[in-house]
């Protein structure tokens, strides 16, 4: 049977079933107060428990995000890194020097431009 075909809809699982619904914004609309005081009890709870639920999410997406944005700087260095460090090996052994038509190609891949620092893949 489905959540809202109980008797009382107002129980306290409903009533919780509601309150979040209002406050994170969803508003299924399956289930709402009919009385003006309802209501009002309604938009005080929104105008509450909007703001304080925010307070709560936004510093661990605001933290998710520093996270994450760290990982990806470190791992855009670290290949930097690497490729500027083959691009130095490849020189030191002399191993860039290509015969054909498609000169230097790898070692062109390694070495700092426009784009960064080993991120050509032309």
């Amino acid at each position: 049977t489905p959540h809202m075909a109980q008797e009382d809809p107002w129980s306290f699982q409903g009533s919780f079933y509601f309150t979040v619904v209002l406050i994170s914004t969803v508003g299924y609309g399956d289930l709402a107060p009919e009385t003006l005081p309802g209501k009002f009890a309604a938009v005080l709870i929104s105008l509450v428990g909007i703001p304080l639920l925010l307070s709560f999410t936004v510093p661990l997406s605001r933290a998710f995000v520093e996270h994450l944005t760290v990982e990806v700087r470190r791992r855009y260095i670290t290949r930097a890194v690497q490729s500027a460090m083959e691009a130095v090996e490849m020189m030191r052994s002399g191993s860039h020097v290509v015969t054909g038509g498609n000169c230097g190609n790898d070692l062109d891949k390694r070495m700092p431009n426009v784009h960064g620092v080993g991120l050509s893949h032309e």
